[in-house]
């Protein structure tokens, strides 16, 4: 879950419907900035794929009593974190095994610095997974593989900017992640920059320094606003679960479009 608080109450949002928000928009990548190879469907198919794990945990949120909202991915307990991503990775692999791979690679980064058994049984079994789907690929390749795994980073960054930040956010005001702009891993700075400048132009727009993709993109967020004070009366389970879901729209530009 992705979750941000305002005085009142809670913004909820499904990591899955973020995924698929970062797939819709990098469905509108320029041609020029397309890998110009046959796995880019796979490779689009990982990135709307890649928090499948999460839907059923995120249709009945967790409260963090300690932190008193609900939990996110970025505290959610490694254990179960473990739990969810393995069953991610497995039911993207039942269509698409390279999807699966990029999956793997993106959760593995996660996991394998962390010290709690779960964590280092989870990255010792991904290894393994990976090592057996490039040995099943007979033209795989690891350089073509490191900019497809690229691709899902910065569709998962460009996403989580949007839905980690409040619409209209200014810049002093952003998620820590994102104050410097976009990462850009280096595999993609051969055509990408460093860093990409980002930020809020108004509620409705958000602007990019570098725009790689086609035209404005029209996208929506679907959300759920959970009020605290519902919370303390009916607990977050039943709350989140009676309340509806909303849409942000936005538009996603370059800031000279």
């Amino acid at each position: 879950m992705i979750v941000s608080s305002t005085a009142d109450s809670f913004i909820l949002i499904e990591q899955d419907h973020h995924a698929n928000l970062a797939a819709e928009i990098m469905k509108k990548m320029d041609s020029h900035f397309t890998p110009k190879d046959k796995r880019w469907c796979a490779v689009l198919f990982a990135i709307a794929q890649h928090d499948c794990g999460w839907h059923s945990f995120d249709i009945q949120p967790f409260f963090n009593d300690e932190k008193k909202m609900p939990y996110s991915f970025l505290d959610f307990p490694t254990a179960a974190k473990a739990v969810l991503y393995r069953h991610g990775i497995d039911e993207v692999a039942r269509s698409d095994v390279y999807a699966a791979l990029l999956c793997s690679m993106h959760y593995l980064r996660f996991m394998e610095d962390d010290a709690q058994k779960e964590a280092q049984a989870f990255a010792e079994n991904e290894r393994l997974r990976q090592q057996e789907i490039k040995a099943s690929i007979p033209d795989f390749d690891q350089e073509t593989c490191n900019l497809h795994y690229a691709m899902l980073q910065f569709a998962d960054n460009l996403s989580l900017y949007i839905c980690l930040n409040a619409p209209g956010a200014k810049k002093e005001n952003e998620h820590p992640f994102f104050k410097d702009g976009l990462s850009i891993a280096e595999t993609l700075q051969h055509v990408f920059p460093e860093k990409i400048g980002i930020q809020w132009e108004d509620a409705e727009t958000v602007t990019m320094h570098f725009f790689p993709f086609t035209d404005a993109i029209p996208l929506v967020v679907k959300q759920k606003e959970i009020r605290k004070k519902d919370i303390a009366a009916f607990g977050l389970l039943k709350s989140y679960e009676k309340a509806p879901y909303t849409e942000l729209k936005l538009i996603l530009r370059g800031d000279k479009s």
